[in-house]
């Protein structure tokens, strides 16, 4: 079953690049139905954070946020300080995207506390967002830092 979804994950993520977000988004909710269906905890959260994720390349900042909240409840059952640090992330870049820079700044303040390594694309997006409410606090409010690529 694990190379089932990891295919299904692997063409959503193709797909996501390819910017054929309905697409990917498929791939991400039959994998997530396969994980749940099994009870598969780690694969659920890596489809919901997957989806959130989607969701922040389409500036769709409401459906991200449920997802990322689907996220951090499955996620912090199997990694409680990952899913943590994973939801903080995620959250700074929501308000990044939807004009709350100080929150945004608090967020990813207590993101940072710990490391973290995204893909090159999700990482693009992420820092696009954390950006914006860089932009609008200014620069001495904010100091700047990036996410790092996954290894």
């Amino acid at each position: 079953m694990d190379g089932v979804l990891v295919a299904l994950t692997n063409f959503g993520k193709l797909h996501s690049i390819q910017g054929d977000y309905d697409q990917a988004e498929q791939y991400f909710l039959n994998s997530l139905t396969i994980s749940r269906s099994y009870g598969m905890k780690a694969d659920i959260g890596i489809n919901l954070y997957n989806l959130g994720v989607l969701a922040l390349h389409q500036n769709n900042f409401p459906q991200a946020l449920h997802y990322f909240r689907d996220y951090f409840r499955s996620a912090r059952t199997t990694n409680e300080e990952m899913a943590a640090r994973n939801f903080f992330i995620a959250l700074a870049a929501v308000a990044g995207g939807t004009n709350q820079p100080e929150q945004a700044a608090r967020l990813f303040g207590a993101a940072q506390e710990t490391e973290n390594r995204f893909s090159p694309f999700n990482r693009a997006v992420l820092n696009r967002l954390i950006q914006m409410a860089r932009d609008q606090l200014g620069t001495t409010r904010l100091k700047p830092c990036k996410l790092k690529a996954a290894q």
